[in-house]
Order: structure tokens, then sequence, then C-alpha cells
């Protein structure tokens, strides 16, 4: 990018003639090659960020079941530290014996991994259609780097419950009679109370564990939404189910596109080509215009975007077209409404008089060129001729002759660059056939240095859809994983509690506590966690809409609600709750379901 004046002038070199080199946008925005060093440190800095977030996450996640793992064993390490061996050895022997039972696991999840992501690719090639397969490539470097970050996980998740573990006392260890709480006993008036009171951590922890993998999920809930939100944005039906693009660099129209519509049965049709300007802010907006606000707002997307003013199209038609919109040859119609809340898809907006009395307008093109034009006329309805136009998009319609003569003079040759169209409307049934036939048409007359793009409804609606229904199969995917996560560390943390608690549970059984008082107290006292983490998931996520709507300004809290996806989020909600329910139940049972005595023992 920093070389392409150099690779202009020997581009130009080799044709003979001057063409105009453009990089995509969307890659230099990418990239970042026009950002500050600073942004750029930035946007590292948030990826390196993001992984240590992850990091920490999975840690977080995997802990408890090495806890629990590691008190199953408890007895077996106390024999070991009652011959000899010291804490440290007691933790090194945990983490290896941590790191070499997980360490099947990771090459396994690498492999299937590897496997899913070539299979992926074949089918994402196969889907598009395309003659040739080019089969993805691994790095081995990078494969080593995951295997050395998931080991990192591991130790991580390791070293917390091995360290504790490796400092109980023998005699305890060996008895069972574990108790890690560091805080003195509380005291309260009601029994049950004093009970929650002192065990408030591990019960707490259930809580908190639920809720992050709740959250998680309600996150890229939120985020589908606002790509869904954007994809009705900007979704528009203008009434055709047929259009061409065909580029050429000729001053005229096409003469194969009026063969087509001669020969193609259709409803309506009509060819057109257009030209990106901007449009300077120096006429008034209209009374509802400035009523609902938007002359500021279009000061403040003026200077946000840095731009010359808002954008602008000029849009050539045929005569007879032009005409319908109640124009002539040389004059220049406008389209002089506006949408009177930007936040609304543009399929639904209501539309407003954009300009007061506009008599002319200021456009400046890319080349700095900057013209006046005159309006000879404004309308407030496009009739067969409608389009997408984005919230402050400013549309001036003209003929083709006086569209051309205009680029001359502007001396900006970008419009060269820029399709004739032709939107038709045929009969649904006959696409496929009418798809074939007119691609036919083309290539037997079209030149060397031309070339076409056919489209047709259905392939635009798939298109418009595809990226969000990529976006939610990955949401599901990475869903899938915090399930399993959720479901294998909330196993964890209640059997976790629960062992905490064996000395209480027994106290009470052998005190001659009815067995169904016991499960109806400690089951009622999880539900109510259960209810506290769904309530935290739900203010969390509410809170993150929030944050999202005063960072993005185009984004409302409003919008972001109505384009939630609840029913996934209940859905979700409910089957993690429901598991832990029915974990909690079984877990508690068997403690219980054990005789008097074997609780006794354990004290």
């Amino acid at each position: 990018y920093k070389n392409r004046d150099k690779i202009q002038s020997e581009i130009n070199k080799i044709l003979g003639k001057d063409v105009h080199l453009e990089f995509s946008k969307g890659l230099i925005n990418y990239y970042g090659v026009e950002h500050e060093p600073l942004q750029n440190i930035m946007s590292k800095a948030v990826t390196v960020l993001s992984v240590l977030g992850c990091i920490a996450i999975f840690v977080f996640f995997i802990k408890n079941i090495f806890w629990v793992w590691g008190l199953r064993k408890i007895r077996e390490l106390s024999i070991y530290k009652s011959i000899g061996s010291t804490n440290g050895q007691i933790y090194l022997l945990l983490l290896k014996e941590g790191l070499v039972t997980s360490g099947i696991p990771i090459l396994l999840g690498h492999l299937v991994g590897f496997f899913s992501i070539y299979y992926l690719y074949k089918y994402i090639q196969i889907d598009k259609q395309l003659s040739e397969f080019n089969l993805v490539k691994f790095n081995p470097l990078l494969s080593l780097a995951i295997l050395l970050v998931s080991f990192t996980i591991v130790a991580l998740a390791i070293k917390s419950p091995a360290k504790k573990i490796s400092k109980i006392n023998i005699i305890d260890g060996i008895r069972g009679n574990i108790d890690f709480s560091k805080s003195k006993k509380k005291r309260a008036k009601d029994f049950w109370k004093e009970l929650k009171l002192n065990n408030l951590a591990s019960i707490k922890s259930q809580r908190y564990i639920s809720a992050i993998g709740i959250i998680i999920i309600s996150v890229f809930i939120i985020t589908i939404g606002i790509s869904t939100y954007y994809r009705d944005y900007s979704s528009y039906d203008n009434g055709y189910n047929f259009s061409i693009d065909y580029f050429s660099e000729k001053n005229q129209v096409p003469k194969i596109l009026n063969e087509i519509v001669d020969k193609i049965p259709n409803e309506k049709s009509f060819i057109s080509k257009d030209k990106y300007v901007q449009v300077e802010n120096t006429n008034e907006f209209s009374k509802e215009a400035k009523a609902a606000g938007l002359d500021g707002e279009a000061r403040k997307n003026i200077k946000k975007y840095k731009a010359d003013g808002m954008d602008g199209f000029i849009i050539a038609l045929e005569e007879k077209d032009l005409k319908e919109l109640g124009g002539k040859k040389g004059e220049f119609v406008l389209y002089n409404t506006i949408q009177e809340d930007p936040s609304i898809p543009i399929a639904k907006a209501k539309r407003i008089p954009y300009f007061e009395n506009p008599q002319s307008i200021d456009i400046n093109f890319e080349n700095d060129y900057k013209k006046t034009i005159k309006i000879s006329k404004t309308i407030t309805d496009l009739g067969k001729y409608k389009s997408r136009t984005m919230p402050f998009d400013v549309k001036v319609y003209t003929d083709f002759d006086t569209y051309f003569k205009l680029m001359e003079e502007a001396g900006d040759e970008k419009y060269t660059g820029y399709a004739y169209t032709l939107n038709m409307k045929v009969k649904d049934s006959d696409i496929k056939d009418v798809k074939e036939y007119v691609e036919a048409m083309i290539r037997e007359q079209i030149s060397p240095e031309d070339r076409f793009n056919i489209k047709t409804g259905e392939e635009i609606v798939k298109n418009e859809y595809k990226d969000v229904k990529s976006f939610i199969k990955l949401a599901i995917g990475i869903a899938s994983i915090i399930f399993v996560l959720n479901i294998t560390n909330g196993y964890s943390s209640i059997n976790l509690s629960l062992m905490s608690r064996k000395k209480e549970i027994g106290s009470l059984y052998s005190c001659g506590m009815d067995v169904d008082e016991l499960k109806n107290i400690y089951q009622k006292e999880f539900i109510g966690e259960q209810i506290k983490s769904f309530t935290i998931s739900i203010i969390v996520s509410l809170g993150v809409m929030f944050v999202i709507s005063l960072i993005a300004s185009d984004l409302r809290m409003s919008t972001l609600i109505k384009y939630y996806d609840y029913k996934s989020f209940l859905g979700f909600s409910l089957v993690v709750y429901g598991i832990n329910l029915i974990i909690y139940h079984f877990s508690l049972k068997r403690i219980l379901d054990r005789p008097t005595i074997d609780l006794i023992r354990t004290i």
C-alpha cells in the first residue's frame, strides 16, 4: 500500500495508458494501513487481551473439575505424606498426573478441530460451486502454540487446587475431614441462616459459575441480534427480481441491455448508471427534518467521518424514464425525501421532506472537483424506479447524455468503473431459464474489455442472510463448548460444595433429622442460588446492551432489546439450570442414602 504510486506507474507503463488503481476499502480498514501507530497497537492489544480473557475463562471453568478430582484422591495423597512425601512432591505429583490425564483429550480435540476445519473449508468451496478446490493449509508452529496454550490452561487450572490439597493435614486427609475455610465461624439466631453464612463461599461459587456461562451465551445472542439488525437495516426490496450489472467504459448504454428488455417478457424494467458524490451541507433542511433533529445529526455525521458532506448519487436514466419522473433531457430531478428516524430499517421507515425549496445543490467529486447543479424539479415518489436509499442519501436523477457530459467536465474517470444496471421484474417460475438465456445472449456479443454480473432476487436474499447464518453457526458451535463446560463445571462445583458440607449433613442426619426434610431444605437453598444466578445473567446482559448503546451511537438500547433472541436465552438457561438441579438432586441423594454410621465416620 505504501508503494501504490510506484505500482500505479508500473501498471501504466506496461498497459501503455493511464488506469486508476483502487485498493479495497474493507481491506484497508481491516489491516489498518491508514491508522495511526497507536490505533494499530490498541488493535493488537485488544487481540492479546481477548486471548488472555479466553484463557482466564477456561481456567475458571476447569479449576473446579480438578478440585473434585484431587479431593477424590485425598486419602491416597495423605498416605504418601505419612511415609515422608513433602508438600512440594505431592503438588508435583498432582500436576504431573493432571497434565498426563489431560494430554489425550487435548490431542484428540486438536485432531477433531483439524479435520472439522478441513471438511468445513471443503464444504464451503463446494457450496460456492468453485471449479477448483484449494485445500486449507496448517502451520505446524501454530498447532504447537495451540497445544502449548491448552496445556498451560490445564497447568494453571491445577495449580490452585493442587497447592491447597498438598497442604492438608495428614490425619484430616486420611479421615476425609476437609475444611478449607479460613474465616471464623459466624453466628446467627436462625440455625439455618447460620449454616448458610458459614458455607456461603461454596454455595455462591455455583451461582457465579452458571452465570458466567449464561452471560457468555447472552453476549453471543446480543452480537447475533446486532448482525440481524444491520442486515434488516440495509435490506430493501425494490420490486425487481432480476438484475444485470454490465461494466463498460463506453459512454453509451450497452445495446445488449435494450435487446434483453425487448426479448424477455417482463412486467417492468429500467436501465440506470449512478455515480457517488458528496453533497455539501449548504441547503436548508425542511421544517419536518429540523423538528426531527436531522439537521444536527447530519452535521455530526459529517464531522464524525471527516466528510465534505452527505452521501449523494447522480443517477442516469434513459430519457423516457426520466420523463416519467417529471424531468426533461438536460435537467436534474431531486428525490427530496429523508428518513424521519435514522435508526429504523430503511424498508419500514417513514420519509419526510429533505430540503426546504431546494433550487440547487453543491456536489464534490472524489478528485476534489466541485460543481453546483441546478434542480429543475423535486419529487417525493420514485414510482417504479425505487432503489435502496440510506437515511441521509441525496439522490439526483438525469438523462445519460447529461450524466456523461457532467462526468467529462469533472474529469473524474472513476465513473467508468460503475456498472450499467438493468433491473427487471420477470415471472418467478421463469427466472432460471431467463438467467441462462440472458447469459448466452451477452456472451455472444460482449467485448473483451467488458464484463457482467447477473443477480436474481433469490440469490440476493440468500447473500444477505449468508453472513448472519455463518455467524449463527459459529455461535452455536461455541455455545456447545460453553454448554459442555458449564455442565461439567456445574457437576464439579456442586459435588465440591456438598463434599465440603458432609460434616454438616452427617451431624444433622445423626441427630435424627428427617431425610426428606433435609433434602427439601438443601434443594430449596440451591434453587434460590440458581434464581440469583439467572438474575445476575439478566442484569449483566442488560448492562452489556447499555454499554454498547453508549459506545455505538447508531445502536439504541430499544433496538438491542428488540433484536435480542429471548427464546434462545431462556431455552439455554432452562437447560443449564435444569441439568444443575438434576445433578444436585442425585448428588445430595447419594450422600443422604448412605447409612448414618458411614456419615458419622466422615466427621
